[in-house]
């Protein structure tokens, strides 16, 4: 019987402490961010459309510009040369910034594109947002940006810590 006690008790807090890093803002925008690398890496855009912040990218390209579609034309782009990524994982953010209206973060990541015979390994990051307190994330990929960049992304960057890029 007192096993069984100890046994209950043990699985309660295994769920309980499951479900207390799901709720961990860091935890969640490193499974979402690898959630948008896994949907990259398989070419699929309506399951990475949804993750990449539409209003961001909106202020940085042309007003006609729409995330969906032309997410699926690039796609459909490299699926055509025969471009593959071959590698893309993500790494766990570092901390944490609130701007007052929203949580962000800067989420690492690693990915190899193969095109033809051409090797291309990128290390840099995801700008991560979020306007829920890091339930959910959605993402900027910052590959090549400056810190000017950043701020039309997150007007109150002003210099936080960036993960390295190559």
């Amino acid at each position: 019987m007192r096993y069984a006690a100890t046994f209950l008790v043990s699985v309660a807090l295994l769920f309980s402490a499951t479900d207390a890093l799901a709720q961990d803002p860091m935890t969640t925008a490193w499974r979402d961010a690898q959630r948008l690398a896994d949907c990259t890496k398989a070419l699929d855009a309506a399951c990475a459309a949804p993750l990449y912040d539409a209003q961001s990218y909106r202020l940085l390209n042309p007003p006609e510009f729409n995330p969906a579609k032309d997410l699926a034309r690039y796609f459909d782009s490299l699926r055509r040369r025969g471009v593959k990524f071959t590698w893309f994982e993500t790494s766990r953010p570092e901390e944490l910034f609130d701007d007052g209206r929203r949580v962000y973060t800067f989420v690492p990541y690693m990915r190899t594109m193969v095109d033809g015979d051409r090797v291309s390994d990128i290390v840099c990051y995801l700008i991560g947002l979020s306007a829920d307190e890091g339930e959910t994330w959605t993402f900027v990929d910052a590959e090549g940006f400056t810190p000017e960049k950043i701020r039309l992304v997150v007007p109150s960057y002003d210099g936080q810590h960036l993960p390295p890029t190559r």
